[in-house]
């Protein structure tokens, strides 16, 4: 393999890893808490 083939191999994987970092990041951003959310009602009278 070429010198430049093996440098444009590196590049494109080290793209690839930064774009799935990128979208890992986001995914994380967008729902940081995952779980079961509790919701509670309560009726007051007067």
């Amino acid at each position: 393999m070429t010198g430049w083939r093996r440098w444009l191999l590196v590049f494109f994987a080290a793209t690839v890893v930064f774009a799935v970092g990128i979208a890992v990041g986001e995914a994380i951003h967008d729902n940081p808490k995952p779980g079961i959310t509790l919701t509670s009602e309560t009726t007051l009278h007067p």
